[in-house]
Order: structure tokens, then sequence, then C-alpha cells
């Protein structure tokens, strides 16, 4: 437990390091800021560092308690501010966090030597806009510009660091928080979205190449709806051929042995491993002829396969739950109503004036609802639709849900 000091005094606080071992770290009072949700002031700490002993570590924080540093003298420039907030925020975050910062402040070069009290919001735009960044390979030297996600996190970035400075007193306000990036926030996502889905390009790529291994049940998938663990669990009894319908769904509720149509896009495709499953009484719809062992498909071997696709033709950004996100972008583009896809893919309608409508829609209905996504989408449809904050709302709701599916 930490020794009780008087405000603004610091601690010493008992730790065990990765080992376990325990440890003493000294913590120091270097500022405040406003915690609006709980409508009070709260401190902001700095460490000076873990040491063996407790000794140590009171000596440390009565040295610096008998001649503070001057943190005003000692940080001028926007580069000593990062170096001093960096090296405190880097110790609360995950690697990966880190990384993302440390990639982010590579682009603000060029305002490393900017005094900090003259930095302004037009600074912080134009690295957002202007700032690049030098990546060496080999003996190759490439010139990298701001992507809209380094943008954002810039800002981020900036927002962060500079709360910090106000509650240091270094500036009297955080300009970085004077501007909004919601356009911009819209354009990144309106790009996650659009690059989780295949392209018109790559969906022909995956047409021309129905030869490939496992490639007709890639785009069995796309034009179906399924979460990859439901594709490759498809039982030969519930496909009914002359219904046009897959009877599925093992996750949610609403997912639970859902109605899909078959799309008469992929109907060949489904009778084709169909034939196959029967003639090696199989009990499973997707098998692999060329196994020496199980010839199930399972969802390793799916993923493996679908994965080998992707680089043996070029594909790139596209993992599996594209496949089932193409599907909902495909859908909502042909004008298919949000309770169609939702009642299609499996996830229910929480509180919506719609369910009733969800819950009576039949199975002919939906078939006439699949039948309307064409092969291809129309791009400037998709465009003008993906742009809107409905899909981007549908597809941020059905994406979470699908991140926690294999």
């Amino acid at each position: 437990m930490a020794k009780s000091r008087g405000n603004g005094q610091g601690s010493v606080t008992k730790i065990k390091d990765t080992k376990g071992k325990i440890k003493y770290q000294v913590r120091i009072t270097v500022g405040s800021e406003f915690d609006a949700e709980k409508e009070k002031f709260r401190y902001i700490s700095k460490s000076l560092g873990v040491y063996k002993t407790k000794a140590e570590a009171e000596a440390v924080l009565a040295e610096y308690n008998s001649s503070p540093y001057d943190l005003t003298n000692k940080i001028t420039t926007v580069g000593e501010l990062y170096d001093y907030w960096s090296e405190t925020y880097f110790e609360k975050v995950a690697p990966s966090a880190k990384r993302s910062v440390e990639s982010a402040w590579a682009y603000c070069e060029s305002i490393r030597n900017l005094k900090l009290k003259k930095l302004g919001s037009s600074h912080i735009r134009d690295v957002m806009e202007n700032g690049t960044r030098e990546i060496i390979r080999g003996s190759k030297k490439e010139v990298r510009h701001t992507s809209i996600n380094t943008k954002l996190r810039i800002k981020s970035l900036f927002n962060l660091m500079l709360d910090e400075a106000v509650g240091l007193k270094l500036v009297t306000s955080n300009v970085a928080r004077s501007f909004d990036v919601k356009d911009m926030r819209k354009e990144a996502d309106y790009q996650k979205k659009k690059k989780e889905s295949f392209s018109n390009e790559e969906l022909e790529i995956l047409w021309n190449n129905l030869d490939y291994r496992f490639m007709d049940m890639l785009l069995i998938g796309i034009y179906s709806g399924f979460r990859p663990s439901e594709l490759c669990n498809i039982e030969v009894k519930n496909v009914d051929l002359e219904n046009n319908i897959i009877v599925e769904g093992m996750k949610t509720e609403a997912g639970r042995d859902r109605v899909v149509p078959i799309h008469p896009l992929i109907k060949l495709l489904v009778e084709a491993r169909f034939e196959q499953a029967i003639k090696l009484d199989s009990r499973w719809l997707f098998n692999d002829i060329y196994s020496p062992t199980s010839k199930h498909v399972t969802y390793d071997k799916f993923r493996h396969r679908y994965e080998e696709i992707m680089r043996y033709f070029g594909i790139q950004n596209k993992t599996g739950h594209c496949v089932r996100v193409t599907f909902i972008t495909m859908a909502y583009t042909a004008g298919l109503p949000e309770y169609a896809i939702k009642r299609i893919v499996g996830h229910s309608l929480k509180g919506n004036v719609t369910d009733a409508i969800y819950n009576r829609v039949t199975p002919e209905q939906l078939y006439r609802f699949i039948c309307m996504i064409p092969k291809y989408m129309d791009e400037e449809v998709q465009r003008k639709i993906q742009a809107s904050d409905e899909l981007l709302r549908v597809l941020e709701e059905l994406i979470t849900n699908m991140k926690i599916e294999k």
C-alpha cells in the first residue's frame, strides 16, 4: 500500500513485476484534469521509476520533493512534450497501441521543434493532411503520405498529449479539440466497409476460377450469408433442392434452424456438392475428397483453403468474415429490406417495430428477396448507399455480432 502523503507529494507503491517479484514504484503528481463524467478534477501522475527496495524508492521521492523538476522550463517544444507524455502513456497501453502512436508521430516531424506555446490547430491540421514519413526497405527509400486512418490517429494523439499539457499548465487550452473530424470518421468507416466487401473485380476472379479447389464453397458463402462455421456444418438432410432452401443456424436464437434461400447463381454449385456428399455417404454437404483422413471440411480446413485462394489470386485485405459482409453489402445495395437481410443472416431485430414482419416472412418471400441480388453490384449505387449513415449503422451492428463468430 502506498504511504500517505500530502497532495502533490507523490507516492511509493508496492507492485509485482512480470516474474512476480516485489518492487516499489515511485509516482509523482504532475498536473490535473477535469473528469466530466464524475464532475471533478483528478490528478495526473508520472512514474519516476521502479526500484528493488522501498528504501531506494523513498530516497528518490524525497530527493524529488526537495528539488522538483521544473517542467515549464524542460518542456518547451512539441517534440519535448511528446517525449515526456509518451514515456508515461506507453507504460499503460498494449504494444500494439504503442506502435500505433509511434507510427502516427512519425508523420509529425515537421513540427517537432515548434514552440509549444505557438502550436495552433492549423499546425495539427497540416500534419494530418500533408505529413510524410520515410520508409527504407533495403536500398530503396519510400515516402509515405498520411492515410485517412493515420490522420485520425494523429488527431487522437494530439488530443491526449495536449490534455496533459493543459493539466501541467504548459498551455492554456487544447487546440486539437477545437475542431472535429466527424466527416473524416465517416469516410474511414466507408473505406473500412468497402475493404471488407469483395469488389466486382474480385468477384469476377472468383467466378472465372470455379475449378480451383474450394472456390465453389467460397461463392456459396458469399451468396448465402452463412457464417463460415455454419457453412462448414451444413448437413445434407437440411438441404432442400426442390424448394430452394437450406435450414441451418447455430449461433443465436434468431439463427437457430433459420431458413436460408438458395440463390439461383449458386444452385448448380449446391447441387454438385449435394450429389458428391450422397456418393460419399457423407453427413455433411461440404467434403474434401482428397483428404487422407476425415472428408468433412471443418472450419480450420476451410480457413486454410480460403487463405490459400486469397494468396494465389492476389486478393488482399479479405479475412474470412468478409464473405458474410459481402453478402450483407450486396443485399443492402440491391434494395432488400433490413428485416429480410437480418432474417437470412440470422440476427434478431431487438426492439424494432418491424419485429412482426420479421417473424412472419415466409421462405418463398425470402427466396424472392435473395433473387434480387445480382451477380455483381451496381458500383454507382453501391458507392452512394455505402456512404450513407443507414448502411454504416446496419453493417456496424451486423459486423459487431460477427466479431464473436468464427
